[in-house]
């Protein structure tokens, strides 16, 4: 890989040469020596130690202001030494690089005033966990001394999300994200930071620190489909914005980082949930040493632990479905336990079916939106019989597609993880990850808006007078007649909507190697860290897109066309089973996506309570493959209209291939200003890279470029023992999104053509806890920004045909909500055996679409948890979700009008939150 930037060759060897001569450096220190070091303040000890060994100290005034050190006298080590100057005083003092570097060592907060682990979500950063994310140095550090926004949530926290939200549900009280999670467990979307990209596209999740999909723009293929939460989880880290795009791809909003257990804490886990809509769920764990050599313990002695962990649920979802849909995973980890260091090794398989909904029909007025006549928009879907299987044609004949199936996802996925201590400074970590899914989903999209039965009649109507020339008018059946139906009224509401079936194989290879240590260069400490990042991936991908009409309601029944003459005779039909079109669209592309990236960052202390970190990441990025011709073919006969043309593959295939390099870079300059306080400023420049989804049904997408986009921070965090508050100024801009223009030039000639805009945003997020009272603790966010487009111009139809320029300069990207807020009091009562949590959540108003003439009403939300411990190791867990059932319209449609949403009237098509659900889970542990 050819780099075009020379200093990263440079900085790779600056960090590298100061491997070699650490040793040489303390050559010169005896192996005894004779101290004579009085008791008294640690820090003068420090320094009389280091200028007696000829060494320089590094050593930040906070970490050892006021303490008092032992004596020290006799012959001894320097080691020796400095253990017993520092190990009473849980300071980390030891000889590296030429120097003397001191630290604190983290601890738990004193028991007296540490809350049950539920209590606060926002929890301090100077417990004995370790932040893994966000950065790769070795030294542990407060969250106080980060140049970068950090939400962490606990297992116990993980504990109170509700199962049938799915992954997405980790980021609705996350400052700064908007997290939908209207689509079921499965196949979400999210905004960060009031960046325009749907889905995951502008965040890296990661399991471990590795990517649990490395391409993100692979269409139908949501990474949130591949991860799911159970009791292997052990917490969940976010880091937003940030340093995320120096060690992820495609992370320019954040890196989301699933952590998982360590097989060699000892752990016993099982739990079993119900809910009022028909979930059943079982969650197991069981982890530990698997035996003991000479030294002691298995773990601690280099033996080997082992944990076994998953769950099975059977779940059509809150919302009303034909049938159960069930599945789970599990995951078998492997620890050995090194001399310096530690090998992992787990294997996780997923093999579940989850439901999924889109968008439904709604009616918008001046006072709001609300459901239509006979569709619940808290319960209701559109799956009921006449949708569970429905038969489709093609050149090869007729198939039964199982859309009541949903969403089905198989997944295996090995891992590796090994950290070793090179030496007492330097850590070595090596991750790879082999995984194959293989994903079949199926979907019944909305098209459009719905209208009235006479309506979509005379729409139709040219097409049957073209194909059936005797006939006088068409008429309604149902295409599955039921006992006690009767006619349709032509006031009735119908919809076109888009059965959809796509499967998705990827096989995919992940290596991340990196390199980190403590290094004294120029007299000043440094963390220094280069690593190298591979992955390859083959996909093949094939989408088939049939319409048809049913009624508007829950649950849509099939509606067929039939063209009669004037005495009523049938002389044909539109539709075949309330099938409009067989295959109106297909897709079927296969190709290989390789990535190759070299990392490097500096952690650099520049004075005791100043620290400066540096990163920069040159990634290239390279895919090929192949995209198959479509054909549109007539196979059926004249008893419908509906196979006459469908889209189908020609067999014949066209190559592709594109290359892609960039750079992102971001600094961060952190200062303790105080013991309880310190501040933070960061610049990013970063990128994403276009993906082989792009060429789903094209060798020759427009519009494809590297993604480029500018960041700032500015942060301050405060950290007391009853309070935690952290605020973040940020601001973004996108130089280029691209988006479609389509005109009729001076000749008449239709020209199409791919366009950039801008966006830009400024905003704050902030976040705290506050205890004031030992029951009584309250913990909230807020995220108040200011999205908007630049340079959003293109060339709009008129109905009578005609043309205008049209601006969405100083419009909102769709989705994307001004103010979030959340407040989560909770009291814990009778020593932590209850404890009680209300979850109130405010999204203002955001626009379905880029044209911001869908509003989407400001909604309030209203959650609970209820935790009753009657013994150690017994927990109820009582989780309500919507409690007001609150209709909580979250984004437009989807599948048509995205720029300029697609209306008939107050009619529109979007999709809501489902209304209340409440799970209770049993959970025994030891």
């Amino acid at each position: 890989m050819a780099f075009r930037h020379p200093s990263l060759a440079a900085w790779a060897v600056l960090f590298l040469v100061p491997l070699v001569p650490a040793g040489a450096a303390r050559a010169s220190v005896p192996d005894r020596a004779a101290w004579d070091l009085p008791a008294g303040s640690v820090e003068t000890s420090l320094r009389r130690l280091a200028e007696g060994a000829g060494l320089p100290l590094a050593v930040r005034p906070d970490d050892v202001a006021g303490r008092t050190a032992a004596a020290v006298t006799g012959a001894v080590t320097l080691e020796e030494a400095l253990r017993r100057l520092c190990g009473p005083l849980a300071l980390d003092c030891r000889v590296a690089s030429g120097g003397i570097l001191v630290s604190r060592v983290a601890l738990a907060a004193p028991a007296a005033v540490s809350p049950p682990p539920s209590v606060l979500p926002v929890e301090p950063l100077d417990a004995p966990e370790v932040i893994v994310t966000g950065r790769r140095g070795v030294l542990p550090l407060s969250r106080l001394d980060l140049s970068y926004s950090l939400s962490v949530q606990s297992n116990a926290t993980l504990r109170g999300v509700p199962l049938s939200d799915g992954g997405a549900a980790l980021l609705t009280a996350i400052p700064g994200v908007w997290a939908d999670t209207s689509a079921g467990v499965a196949a979400n979307t999210m905004r960060v930071r009031g960046m325009p990209l749907d889905g995951y596209n502008g965040v890296a999740v990661l399991e471990d620190g590795l990517p649990v999909q490395q391409d993100s723009s692979l269409p139908w293929a949501d990474v949130d489909q591949y991860f799911r939460l159970d009791e292997t989880v052990d917490r969940v880290e976010y880091v937003r914005g940030g340093p995320s795009s120096v060690f992820a791809s495609n992370a320019v909003g954040g890196t989301l980082n699933l952590i998982t257990r360590a097989p060699a804490q000892p752990a016993q886990v099982a739990a079993l949930t119900v809910s009022d809509r028909g979930l059943r769920r079982f969650d197991g764990y069981v982890g530990g040493p698997l035996g003991t050599d000479g030294a002691g313990d298995g773990a601690a002695g280099g033996g080997w632990s082992a944990a076994l962990g998953g769950y099975w649920s059977r779940n059509a979802g809150v919302r009303d479905h034909v049938s159960d849909l069930d599945g789970g995973q599990v995951r078998l980890s492997l620890a050995h336990a090194l001399p310096t260091g530690t090998l992992r090794f787990n294997v996780r398989r997923q093999d579940d079916a989850t439901f999924n909904t889109s968008s439904m029909p709604l009616l918008s007025t001046a006072d709001g939106v609300t459901g239509v006549p006979g569709f619940d928009p808290l319960y209701g879907s559109w799956f009921g019989s006449d949708l569970r299987t429905l038969t489709l044609k093609d050149g090869n004949g007729s198939r039964q597609v199982p859309f009541g199936h949903n969403n089905v996802n198989r997944l295996t996925a090995g891992t590796m993880l090994w950290d070793q201590d090179v030496d007492e400074d330097t850590r070595l970590a090596v991750k790879a990850r082999l995984r194959r899914s293989d994903t079949w989903r199926y979907s019944i999209a909305s098209s459009g808006a719905a209208m009235t039965a006479g309506d979509m009649l005379a729409t139709l109507w040219p097409q049957v007078a073209a194909a059936y020339p005797g006939a006088d008018g068409t008429t309604l059946r149902y295409a599955k007649p039921q006992a006690g139906d009767g006619p349709i009224a032509l006031d009735s509401l119908v919809a076109r909507v888009a059965p959809t079936e796509a499967d998705i194989g990827i096989s995919e290879a992940i290596l991340d190697v990196s390199l980190s240590g403590r290094r004294l260069l120029w007299g000043q400490a440094h963390d220094l860290t280069a690593g190298l990042y591979a992955a390859g991936d083959r996909m093949d991908y094939h989408r088939h897109i049939a319409s048809a009409l049913v009624q508007a309601r829950s649950q849509g029944r099939l509606l067929d066309v039939i063209a009669v003459d004037a005495a009523g005779r049938v002389l044909g039909q539109v539709t075949d089973g309330g099938v409009l079109n067989e295959n109106a669209t297909y897709e079927h592309t296969a190709g290989d996506t390789g990535a190759l990236a070299l990392y490097l960052a500096d952690e650099w202390q520049l004075a005791p309570d100043w620290r400066l970190d540096l990163g920069v990441r040159q990634e290239r990025q390279a895919f090929s493959g192949v995209v198959e011709g479509v054909q549109t073919v007539d196979v059926g006969g004249a008893a419908a209209l509906a196979d006459n043309a469908v889209a189908q593959g020609t067999g014949q295939y066209q190559g592709f291939g594109r290359r892609y390099d960039a750079t992102a870079a971001s600094a961060g300059l952190s200062w303790r200003v105080a013991e309880d306080t310190g501040l933070f400023l960061r610049g990013t420049r970063t990128f994403r890279d276009p993906g082989i989804g792009s060429f789903r049904n094209t060798v020759t997408p427009d519009g494809l470029v590297v993604q480029r986009v500018s960041q700032a921070e500015l942060g301050v965090s405060h950290e007391t023992v009853a309070t935690a508050a952290y605020a973040t100024l940020f601001w973004n801009d996108f130089d280029n999104i691209s988006f479609g223009d389509q005109y009729t030039d001076a000749f008449g000639a239709l020209v199409r053509r791919r366009l950039n805009a801008q966006a830009r945003t400024v905003g704050v997020e902030l976040e705290g806890s506050w205890r004031p009272l030992e029951p009584l603790s309250v913990s909230a966010t807020a995220t108040l920004q200011d999205p908007r487009f630049a340079h959003y111009v293109f060339h709009d139809t008129l109905d009578d045909g005609g043309q205008a320029i049209r601006s969405f300069d100083g419009n909102l990207p769709r989705r994307i909500p001004r103010v979030m807020t959340s407040l989560r009091p909770q009291l814990t009562l009778a020593d932590g055996a209850v404890s009680l949590e209300a979850d109130w959540r405010f999204l203002g108003r955001r626009y379905g679409d880029d044209a911001n003439t869908l509003a989407l009403p400001a909604v309030h939300l209203l959650g609970a948890t209820l935790t009753l411990r009657p013994r150690e190791g017994v927990e109820v867990i009582v989780r309500g979700s919507n409690l007001t059932n609150a209709l909580a319209i979250m984004q437009g449609d989807a599948n048509a009008g995205e720029i300029v949403a697609s209306r008939n009237g107050g009619l529109v098509t979007a999709r809501a939150l489902p209304g209340r659900a409440v799970e209770v889970t049993l959970r025994l542990s030891r």
